[in-house]
């Protein structure tokens, strides 16, 4: 029982999932052929296969795979960190689109920002649907970002105030914006055989590489149970 638990809650070690499995089941059949498919999706890792084999193409026509790739996919983890970090009332999708536009940047906003309003309202109007686009962006009075739009008649407003811009976490954060807008400054897709997905974000792209993982570890896993 104690064992089930500490695993799902990542307490236990996964190189003793085997040591501890093993001797269960005895070494043939269908019960082995499972314990080996259910160590595989344990013990694989869904970072390094999702990398293998996606190609992420940004908007310049720069095609970035391999250890290049696994790279912007670690600064993508990293900076979902970074946005888990901020109190949750502020939209971490709008956090992310104002770090790619420079709005984090310390006196980005101090000297233009209409200027940088307008850049983050033209990021998350990319990344919203069509019937969900509309954003407009002011600056307030404590020197933060307000943004609003319109959707199904309510008016959705969502502000980033002067004291968040100038945080901890907004410096961290700013620390990454050259690179992100290099790799988002305008439409990246992943491709990966004849499938491929727009990206918009490091979080989206961290998303997509993290669940193809899995995916990918599972199927692995299943052949693995059929293979004997």
């Amino acid at each position: 029982v104690v064992f089930p638990i500490l695993l799902c809650m990542g307490l236990f070690p996964l190189f003793w999932v085997g040591a501890w499995l093993r001797p269960l089941f005895p070494d043939h059949g269908e019960m082995h052929d499972g314990l080996r498919g259910l160590l595989h999706v344990l013990t694989a890792d869904p970072f390094q296969a999702g990398v293998e084999g996606a190609i992420l193409k940004l908007g310049t026509g720069e095609e970035i795979s391999g250890a290049d790739l696994a790279r912007v996919v670690e600064e993508a983890r990293v900076v979902r960190r970074i946005l888990q970090a901020f109190p949750t009332h502020y939209p971490q999708h709008i956090l992310e689109q104002s770090a790619i536009a420079g709005a984090l940047v310390a006196g980005r906003i101090d000297a233009d920002a209409q200027g940088v309003a307008n850049e983050v309202v033209r990021r998350l109007d990319e990344v919203a649907v069509e019937y969900e686009r509309g954003w407009s962006g002011r600056p307030t009075q404590d020197h933060g970002l307000r943004f609003s739009r319109s959707l199904r008649g309510v008016e959705e407003v969502r502000s980033l105030d002067g004291a968040v811009l100038r945080s901890g976490e907004a410096r961290r954060l700013s620390s990454h914006t050259d690179s992100l807008r290099d790799t988002y400054g305008s439409l990246a897709r992943l491709v990966r055989k004849d499938r491929e997905q727009p990206i918009h974000g490091p979080v989206e792209l961290l998303n997509a590489i993290l669940q193809e993982g899995a995916d990918i570890v599972a199927g692995e896993g299943r052949r693995s149970c059929r293979s004997r």
